[in-house]
């Protein structure tokens, strides 16, 4: 299958990387670490 050439692959692996890090940010993990995610988890998904 052909990939999509209008696609930004780093884009679409940037996303992936922020939904786990959603995932792992809604386990019990430190407070700082929550902040760090949230610092840039939002503008990737406009």
């Amino acid at each position: 299958m052909k990939a999509n050439p209008k696609r930004n692959t780093w884009l679409d692996i940037a996303k992936g990387i922020a939904i786990i890090l959603m995932v792992v940010e809604h386990a019990s993990i430190p407070h700082i670490m929550v902040d760090f995610i949230y610092c840039f988890h939002m503008p990737l998904f406009p």
